[in-house]
């Protein structure tokens, strides 16, 4: 018989369920950020939005939730895990760059400034109909939704989950599915250096 992930073992759904009480009421939900005066909250343990300014180290995104904006600071050292076109040192990030950051509970300080475990800069991640292969580093693709044309660009650092591990073994009117990183912090941008290329196989 084979195993599908999607329908979890008698133990999952146990472990499932136990971690499902840990959002209800007194759970890890009373934990979030409060806006004074509100009630809706962000999650204790990601942040996204926009980069307002850095100092000393501290990090400061403007974090929408809904029709409201948290000012929301972090920190991170060098064991975080960073996604970035402008390495790994943030300083070098621009304000105004679209930020997400996962910031555990555990790493929280007193004054409510969360620590990241890791950074994504301007990340896009979205899905779509190959239109060609220019080169063995570079990819067109049609993406899905109507959406616009990208160039995704593979380099050394890429993941292409293809059936032989490069863009040699994809073809035009393939799907493929792409996390990656944007050259500005536009949605809309249209080249992307990608992080993780799955190739949809046919069945």
């Amino acid at each position: 018989m084979s195993f599908n992930p999607l329908h979890p073992s008698e133990k999952q759904a146990r472990e499932r369920e136990q971690l499902s009480g840990a959002f209800d009421e007194g759970g890890l939900w009373e934990d979030r950020r409060v806006l004074a005066g509100a009630s809706t909250q962000l999650l204790s343990h990601y942040v996204y939005g926009t980069l307002r300014d850095l100092e000393a180290g501290r990090y400061t995104l403007d974090a929408p939730l809904y029709d409201l904006v948290f000012q929301e600071p972090f920190t991170f050292d060098a064991a975080t895990d960073v996604h970035s076109l402008y390495g790994p040192d943030l300083s070098e990030v621009p304000v105004g760059a679209r930020i997400e950051a996962g910031t555990p509970d555990s790493l929280r300080a007193r004054d409510g400034t969360r620590h990241a475990v890791w950074v994504n800069v301007n990340m896009i991640y979205s899905h779509g109909d190959v239109i060609s292969i220019d080169d063995e580093n570079t990819l067109t693709l049609q993406q899905a939704h109507e959406g616009s044309a990208r160039t995704l660009l593979v380099d050394e650092v890429s993941t292409v989950n293809s059936p032989r591990g490069d863009l040699a073994s994809i073809e035009a009117g393939d799907h493929v599915f792409f996390t990656g990183m944007a050259e500005t912090a536009e949605l809309s941008c249209p080249r992307i250096h990608v992080v993780v290329l799955n190739h949809t196989q046919p069945i």
